[in-house]
């Protein structure tokens, strides 16, 4: 997903809820997405069932969330969050 794609998705999370009654405290812009990516160039892109393959193994291996983040060019919030989806509830 490219910028354009993502900005789009995100006016349009936006525009929904409005329409369904949700306020949202969020200012997001896409100036926001371009100096996050300068430090995480793979933020909020989609993650690949490879990179997910990969993910789990680096937990096996006993990785800190840095060093995984540092690795797939993410967030450390995204690996953390991430991690909370992979586990079994």
């Amino acid at each position: 997903m490219d910028h354009a794609e993502l900005t789009e998705v995100i006016e349009t999370l936006v525009d929904f809820a409005k329409a369904a009654g949700i306020e949202l405290q969020s200012d997001f812009k896409a100036a926001d997405l371009d100096r996050i990516r300068r430090d995480h160039p793979r933020a909020y892109s989609p993650w690949t069932q490879k990179e997910l393959q990969l993910l789990k193994q680096e937990i096996a291996d006993g990785k800190t969330v840095d060093q995984i983040a540092h690795f797939h060019q993410r967030q450390p919030s995204a690996i953390q969050s991430r991690m909370r989806a992979l586990q079994p509830i």
